[in-house]
């Protein structure tokens, strides 16, 4: 029952920025609404930048999803490290132990059904998380805590463990970068 336009706005995961031509978005108001019934974008992704409170985060993703017409991804950065975007943000999550610092499976388990539980919360369900690459260069900065090692079967491991955690709390993840 989707038009052609939908189905292709469909395909698409933006800013609420981008949807909405603001330049920081932290209410989702008559603004997203019209945007989105005139752009029903696939899904948004969220940032630091979005995020003032608890309160106003939930009430933003909730308003996000009551004015879309069709189900709608809700995502974010969250890998328990330095990028991740609600650790990082004035809002007070779990803490929680760095892909860097994990050295079992069972870490990384809970960290991925931690960062899930808090993340279902505030009624995201994507999560692009976890990084699956390698560190092979120690002064990599970009990569940093981000990754669970250098040993590709331990990485394996732990990157399978925390989507399970992630996916058993109702949140998809979304395995990067490569």
């Amino acid at each position: 029952g989707m038009t052609l336009e939908e189905k292709v706005y469909g395909l698409m995961i933006t800013s609420p920025e981008e949807l909405t031509g603001v330049n920081k978005a932290t209410r989702a108001g008559s603004g997203t609404q019209t945007s989105l019934e005139a752009k029903p974008v696939g899904g948004l992704v969220y940032y630091r930048k979005n995020m003032e409170s608890k309160e106003q985060f939930t009430e933003m993703l909730t308003n996000t999803a009551s004015y879309s017409k069709f189900p709608i991804f809700l995502a974010v950065n969250e890998g328990g490290d330095s990028a991740s975007s609600v650790q990082n943000s004035p809002i007070t999550v779990p803490s929680v132990t760095k892909p860097g610092q994990i050295k079992t499976s069972e870490e990384a388990y809970t960290l991925g059904s931690t960062i899930g539980d808090y993340l279902a919360d505030f009624h995201f369900n994507v999560n692009f998380a976890p990084v699956a690459d390698l560190r092979t260069d120690v002064d990599n900065k970009l990569l940093g805590d981000r990754s669970f090692g250098s040993d590709a079967g331990k990485v394996a491991t732990h990157v399978g463990a925390m989507v399970k955690g992630l996916e058993e709390a109702g949140v998809s993840a979304g395995v990067k970068a490569f």
